[in-house]
């Protein structure tokens, strides 16, 4: 005589099996979404300036540069269609706004009202 598997397990084992599939790809996928969120934190917090793909070729950015960087990656993701109308702007114009986001500790809405006022001229 054989071994004989109970009525509830043969029932219920393709719910159980998706169970468990279901439970390991997410707790895979978040594991995926914590460590890019973390390579994410890392690559935003550049502090010295150096980018570099290759250990040979290492290009140093003055803080400035990144500061700016730091704007327009903040206003793309928080203002994108904000960011459109910045894109259009002279080089000298974008300085200005920057310039202004920079020295009014970091105010995004006098920013953004330069940008209208330097853009409608």
């Amino acid at each position: 005589m054989g071994y004989v598997i109970p009525f509830f397990v043969q029932r219920y084992l393709p719910v159980l099996t998706l169970f468990i599939v279901f439970f390991s790809t997410s707790a895979y996928s978040n594991e995926d979404l914590y460590l890019k969120e973390l390579e994410a934190e890392i690559g935003g917090a550049q502090t010295s300036g150096v980018v570099s793909a290759d250990p040979a070729k290492v290009i140093t950015l003055d803080p400035k540069q990144l500061e700016k960087k730091d704007f327009e990656e903040k206003l793309a993701n928080e203002l994108p269609t904000t960011f459109r109308t910045y894109k259009m702007l002279s080089a000298e114009d974008k300085m200005k706004v920057f310039e202004m986001y920079a020295s009014n500790e970091k105010n995004m809405k006098k920013a953004t009202r330069l940008l209208f006022e330097l853009y409608y001229k």
